[in-house]
Order: C-alpha cells, then sequence, then structure tokens
C-alpha cells in the first residue's frame, strides 16, 4: 500500500492543528465617500454644487447617456448663471437651485449654514478604530442631521410631480389603446409618441430634479373639443371686405376730408388768416381729386387704387366768428337739481351781474320763470359791450367775475326769495375764448347743493389766441 502523499499525513495534521480558539481574519473597514465640507461662503457652496454637477455630466457623457447628460447641463448652466449674479451683487434663486444628496443648504440670509454634515471617517495605517467614550459619542456622531421641514416641502413636491407626471403618461397609454381599438392607427401612433416623451420627465422627478410642467402635452382629447368649440378661419375670411364696400369706406373718408378742410378754411379767413386758409384750399383740392380717382375706378368697376393712411397734425385757432371784437355772449342753460324743499312746485329765475370798469354802473339782466321743476331749462342768451382796447376792462377780468342768483318766485302777498349764488370767473377767458362748465349753487361759501349751467363767449380771448392742435388720420390715395 503507497504511502499518502505529503502534506496529508497524521503528523501533518496535528503539526497544524490551532493551539488557541478559531478566529476568521476581520475584513477590512470600509471606507464611506466622503461627503463635501460644510460651505463658509455662498460662493463656495455654489462652486462645490457646480462641480458635483459637472462630474456627473462628464460620467453620463462617457457613459453614453445623453438625456442625463442634457440634464445635467441645463443644471450646470443654472448655477453658472447663479454664480454670476452673486458675483454682480445680485440675488439669484436659491429655491430653483437642486441640490446634490449630502450636500448641505447655501448658507444664504435668513438659513443657517452651520448644519452639521456628518465628518468623513478617515484611517491612518497603524491605527485601530476604538469606540468612544459615551460622553463624546454624542456630538461626534457620523451621521448628518436631518433637515426635516425643507426636505419634507421638497419631497412632497417631487412625489406630486412624479404623480402627476405617471397618470398623465397613464392617460396616453389608455387613449393609444382606444384608438388603435377604433382603427385609427395614425392616432394611436401620436398618442403612443407622447407616451414614450413623459419617461425622462419622469426618470428626472425620480432622480430629485424638477421638471417644467408647463412643457407637458396637453391631455388626450383635447384638442378635438377645442376644434369643436372654435371655427377655424380661412385666409380667404380675412379679407377686410368686397371690392364695393372699401370704395364705399374711402369715398366716405374722403368726403368727410374735403368737408373739414372746407369748414377750417372758412374759418381761417373769417378771422383773416390768409396763409392757414390757402393751406386748407389745397389740402381740399387734393381731397377733391383722390374723392374723383376713387370714384373713377368705382364706376369702372376696375382695382381699388393704392392708397395709404397718414397721421396728421394741423394748427387751429379758436375762434368765435359769429362775435365782433366789442361782444360778450352770456348763456344761462339749465339748473340742475336744486337743493329745495318743494322740488316739483318752485318756480325759479336767475339774475345776473357783470362788473363795470371804474365806477360805471354793471350791467344787470334777469331770465325767464321756469315753472315747478328743480331742473330748470332756462335758454337764455344776453348779448354785451366790452371794450376791448380799455386797459382798465382787461384788469377787470383778472380780478372780478360774473355774479349770478336764481330766485325763488314767491307766491300772493309773498316776496321773491334767492335760493343760492354762483360766482363765474373771468379769468379764462384771457387765454380762451369760450367758458362752458357747470357751477356749484353757494350760500357764501357754503354748497347748498345743486348746479347752474353757464356759457361765456367772445370772439377772440382777451390776451392772446387759443391755438390747439388737431390729429387727424388722413388718407392719401398714391
Amino acid at each position: 500500500m503507497p504511502p499518502p502523499p505529503p502534506g496529508f499525513g497524521p503528523t501533518a495534521a496535528k503539526s497544524e492543528a490551532p493551539t488557541g480558539p478559531i478566529q476568521s481574519p476581520a475584513p477590512p473597514p470600509r471606507v464611506q465617500e466622503a461627503d463635501p465640507p460644510a460651505p463658509a461662503t455662498v460662493m463656495e457652496a455654489l462652486e462645490q454644487r457646480l462641480a458635483k454637477f459637472q462630474q456627473q455630466e462628464e460620467s453620463a457623457k462617457a457613459e453614453g447617456n445623453s438625456s442625463k447628460a442634457r440634464r445635467m447641463g441645463r443644471i450646470v448652466k443654472q448655477y453658472q448663471d447663479a454664480i454670476k449674479l452673486h458675483r454682480a451683487g445680485k440675488p439669484f434663486p436659491v429655491d430653483e437651485l437642486p441640490t446634490p444628496p449630502g450636500f448641505a443648504p447655501i448658507p444664504v440670509s435668513g438659513v443657517s449654514s452651520a448644519v452639521p454634515v456628518g465628518p468623513s471617517l478617515t484611517l491612518s495605517p497603524g491605527k485601530r478604530l476604538e469606540p468612544a467614550s459615551p460622553s463624546s459619542s454624542s456630538p461626534a456622531t457620523p451621521q448628518r442631521s436631518p433637515l426635516p421641514s425643507l426636505k419634507g416641502v421638497e419631497g412632497t413636491k417631487q412625489e406630486k410631480q412624479l404623480k402627476l407626471l405617471l397618470q398623465k403618461q397613464k392617460q396616453f397609454k389608455e387613449a393609444a389603446l382606444k384608438a388603435k381599438q377604433d382603427g385609427n392607427l395614425q392616432l394611436a401612433k401620436e398618442y403612443l409618441r407622447q407616451y414614450k416623451s413623459f419617461d425622462p420627465l419622469i426618470e428626472a422627478a425620480q432622480g430629485g430634479f424638477p421638471v417644467d410642467l408647463t412643457t407637458l402635452p396637453a391631455t388626450p382629447g383635447s384638442s378635438q373639443v377645442i376644434e369643436k368649440e372654435y371655427e377655424i378661419v380661412k385666409m380667404t375670411d380675412c379679407l377686410p371686405g368686397t371690392t364695393s364696400e372699401m370704395y364705399n369706406q374711402l369715398i366716405t373718408d374722403l368726403h368727410q376730408q374735403l368737408k373739414l378742410c372746407m369748414e377750417t378754411r372758412a374759418h381761417f379767413k373769417a378771422i383773416g388768416d390768409v396763409a392757414n386758409a390757402n393751406k386748407f384750399e389745397q389740402l381740399a383740392v387734393s381731397s377733391k381729386k383722390d374723392l374723383d380717382t376713387v370714384k373713377i375706378a368705382c364706376n369702372k368697376d376696375e382695382p381699388i387704387p393704392k392708397f395709404h393712411y397718414e397721421r396728421r397734425t394741423f394748427d387751429i385757432v379758436r375762434c368765435n366768428t359769429d362775435l365782433t371784437d366789442n361782444e360778450m355772449e352770456i348763456s344761462i342753460l339749465q339748473g340742475v337739481n336744486y337743493n329745495v324743499p318743494n322740488p316739483k312746485e318752485i318756480d325759479t329765475y336767475v339774475r345776473f351781474e357783470f362788473p363795470a370798469p371804474n365806477n360805471e354802473e354793471p350791467k344787470r339782466d334777469k331770465t325767464s320763470t321756469v315753472y315747478n321743476t328743480n331742473n330748470p331749462a332756462y335758454d337764455a342768451k344776453f348779448m354785451i359791450s366790452i371794450p376791448r382796447s380799455n386797459r382798465n376792462f382787461q384788469r377787470l377780468f383778472r380780478r372780478h367775475a360774473l355774479k349770478l342768483e336764481v330766485w325763488s318766485k314767491g307766491g300772493f302777498l309773498r316776496s321773491d326769495s334767492m335760493v343760492g349764488t354762483v360766482n363765474v370767473k373771468l379769468l379764462p377767458l384771457e387765454t380762451k375764448c369760450t367758458v362752458h362748465d357747470s357751477f356749484d349753487l353757494m350760500d357764501g361759501r357754503k354748497p347748498l347743493g345743486g348746479k347752474l349751467e353757464v356759457k361765456i363767449r367772445i370772439r377772440h380771448p382777451i390776451q392772446s389766441k387759443q391755438v390747439e392742435q388737431l390729429q387727424e388720420k388722413w388718407l392719401v390715395v398714391d
């Protein structure tokens, strides 16, 4: 019988038998990846996060994951813009910046930057890990303190986004199956493409990245509802009108221009402004030629001639040409809602007094009586002679006013009683040729309620001409 192979004999087994207790070899301690240190400044936090996302972008490109690389590139661009804004001293949207796992919050104002982040475990060769004493184990815990408020809100928002994305993707899947059952393969393919477009969005939401919900496709079938509710307008329906309607509009506009030119020409001719009268006469001739051109083309059923509108500004001198230089017209038009105890029974009339220069007697007159109403329509006009060249009279316009008194007619054996007074200042007539307004009825300085409508006209303002700018939309036939 041959001897046993070397090393398997009984002597070898005895020599290799352990003398002490059997101990399994201890595995080498795992060194966890070190979390970044808590940033001391905002710029440091931004740069840490930017480096992290740039690293993830490069890793995704190396793996050939183009979708993830694009997402990381967008986040890198966000952080680059935030760094630019921070360097310029401008605020940046902290809430919109994604936070990588294990990173402390950005130490902006109102958020503490001293959130403890777990210290990394470092092993030096030749040293053993020994358990810390109970007194020192509490502050030096290797776990990061959680942020319940921020993480809870962010987690809830991300969960809602993910739930919405999954729900919408399910709708498109069901719509694609229904379209396939109905035999509409083209619509089924379209819904299937939109169903697949949700995959990268769901992947991003699961990774904790924000998703822009405004870019999601519309709910299946919503386009058909819109098409039923709204009529599609074709290009032919957008024409401004038929040829006859356009000719009528052009003729109407040119008639109005011609009328304006003739009236303004007559106005300037009446006040003796020959230059402006000739100017508007030339405009009237031009408008008459354009009107004849349009009429001839319309009668011959020719295409509409080319035309365009211009914005023109004219300087108009306001003047009451029906009055002479030494005339003033005072019109007492109506009373408005007199505050009296018997509004449906009161009979009223108006007296006025116009001041006179020096020691001359003021000019006085009154309207006829209007019965049984507190909204009387007097419609009375009075012509007064005024010496425009008199300097004392010119000063009178600055210092005095037209005084009007509203009187109530008395009954049998009762005298008339005054309801209230109105003072109309004459100062505006220095620069205007017409003053027309409703004035409050007063008892001294106390308003009584109700108004009196009065209009005063003179030919020219006392001191200077009243020039106004008139803007018109002017039609020109090319």
